[in-house]
């Protein structure tokens, strides 16, 4: 089960996601408890043909995007992709069902005849819109992307709200999402990426941020990226009371011909590439602020295994954001490597920023840690729940069954922890450097901790990535070898703390015989 979306009803998380056979493909919903993560319902096959009263052959898909599923008017909407047949054409068709009704809802969404892609449905001021997207041949033959965006009241009557018609081959509007205005129903924002040719080639592209009303009259744009020599990564933003937005991106690889040492016709990573904040001026669309997190996140995402400190490359793959009281949770996911099978692992990720930018606490997660296939989860949805703390859907692959994918929900509480208790390592007036050194690390059969200063004696505590401690200390020199000789090949969490100074710091490590 793949392109997993989420919402949450009461006490129940559902969970809207692809899943098949070897012929067809499905729509798959799945219901959880909230408190426990126990399955309380599953409709595997939930849509057949004669459920949606349709005579043709056809396979339902998603996207690739995450907003499929939305609570609207007391009832729960998902939109979908659908293969059908027309005489002797096939075309892929959009649609959207209530599952509360059990019956397709708002009629047809479709443009023209054309081949359509369902990218997303959102409430956005009562009114449910949706994003549709649809490819009709230009003069060359070649097919390029449009994009339609419709609202839909709580009576059914739909209306054309805003279309991107991309007439050149190499060059489109991409609608990634919407999103409402907190300060006025007749406004919201959209979150477009855009592409285009340079010298022949189509490789560039950014994101900007959409102004517009809800007639489609345009207001303003606003551009994030800082140079046009870098292509952005994802993007996601929120907005602040007082109606300014906060977006975070990532400046992953230089567009062709731009790398500042070999000028090449095809993209090049960017070893220096890292997450981006920007905040966005409400009435202008201007930017008013940047920030870069390299130097953060250097010290707190958990580095690649056998390799230096400096070829973790900070590829961030953004999914989602959440505005909660005191800050944002940014949500995504990362890569890990290891010079071992699998030699990638897909980390999820939580980053919380307070609403200047300020860096909180970062979180990623091993979800499977004693597995020696496990590929890792790929995020790509989450939620808040009622006690504060989140969710996150995503999906999980296993090398060893490569025609295996399994949907994932992770609860973690209100400070990102997946181990009861991890806040307590955040010290945030010094989020910027940690203090503390551990090395060797990976490490066979012990390491060496480095302390800043001996201010009195330090307490150690090694846990597992389940939260159980496994083995404790004092720590009273500069430089203190604790050996890890009982403790088997894995990955864990080491606690430091100066009881007198009230300092904290977390730091992971692995053990590789």
């Amino acid at each position: 089960m793949y392109n997993n979306s989420i919402l949450i009803s009461g006490d129940t998380i559902i969970t809207a996601g692809n899943t098949g056979d070897i012929n067809n493909n499905y729509i798959h919903i799945n219901y959880a408890n909230i408190g426990t993560g126990n399955l309380t319902n599953s409709d595997t096959l939930f849509f057949k043909p004669e459920r949606l009263q349709m005579e043709s052959d056809w396979n339902i898909l998603f996207a690739n995007f995450n907003d499929f599923i939305v609570r609207y008017n007391e009832d729960n909407y998902i939109g979908f992709n659908y293969l059908d047949s027309a005489g002797s054409t096939v075309k892929w068709k959009s649609s959207v069902y209530s599952l509360n009704k059990n019956t397709l809802a708002y009629g047809d969404i479709n443009i023209d005849t054309f081949n359509n892609a369902f990218v997303g449905i959102y409430n956005v001021n009562d009114k449910i819109f949706v994003i549709n997207q649809w490819k009709d041949p230009d003069h060359s033959g070649k097919r390029t992307p449009n994009f339609e965006i419709s609202s839909i009241d709580k009576w059914g009557n739909m209306r054309v709200v805003y279309q991107a018609i991309n007439k050149n081959r190499g060059t489109w509007n991409m609608i990634r999402g919407i999103q409402d205005d907190n300060q006025s129903e007749a406004t919201f924002f959209i979150n477009r990426e855009r592409a285009w040719d340079f010298r022949g080639v189509p490789m560039q592209y950014e994101t900007d941020i959409m102004k517009m009303d809800t007639n489609g009259k345009f207001i303003w744009s606003a551009k994030l990226n800082y140079t046009d020599s870098l292509n952005m990564l994802g993007c996601q933003f929120v907005q602040k009371k007082n109606g300014n937005l906060l977006a975070l991106w990532n400046n992953w690889e230089y567009r062709p011909y731009k790398h500042p040492e070999m000028s090449v016709l095809t993209a090049q990573r960017n070893d220096s590439c890292t997450l981006h904040f920007a905040e966005v001026d409400y009435e202008t669309g201007k930017v008013i602020g940047r920030k870069s997190y390299r130097k953060y996140l250097f010290n707190h995402v958990t580095l690649n295994s056998g390799f230096l400190k400096s070829e973790t490359v900070q590829v961030f793959i953004l999914t989602d954001a959440i505005k909660v009281a005191d800050g944002v949770v940014w949500a995504g996911y990362r890569s890990f490597y290891q010079r071992k099978l699998p030699l990638r692992i897909d980390m999820p990720f939580l980053f919380k920023t307070d609403f200047s930018g300020k860096p909180i606490w970062y979180r990623d997660y091993f979800v499977f840690p004693d597995s020696e296939t496990d590929e890792g989860m790929l995020l790509n949805s989450f939620l808040q729940t009622p006690d504060g703390g989140f969710v996150l859907a995503g999906e999980n692959r296993d090398f060893s069954r490569t025609d295996v994918q399994r949907s994932i929900l992770v609860k973690v509480d209100s400070f990102g922890c997946l181990i009861p208790g991890c806040q307590k390592a955040d010290n945030i007036n010094e989020a910027w450097q940690k203090k503390c050194e551990l090395y060797p690390n990976p490490t066979t059969s012990n390491f060496v901790v480095t302390l800043p200063h001996t201010n009195g004696t330090w307490i150690y505590k090694i846990s597992d990535n389940r939260g159980k401690v496994l083995q404790s200390g004092q720590l009273i020199q500069a430089q203190n070898p604790i050996s890890t000789q009982n403790l088997p090949n894995g990955i864990y969490q080491i606690i430091l703390q100066n009881p007198k100074t009230s300092y904290n710091e977390n730091h992971s490590f692995i053990i590789a015989r």
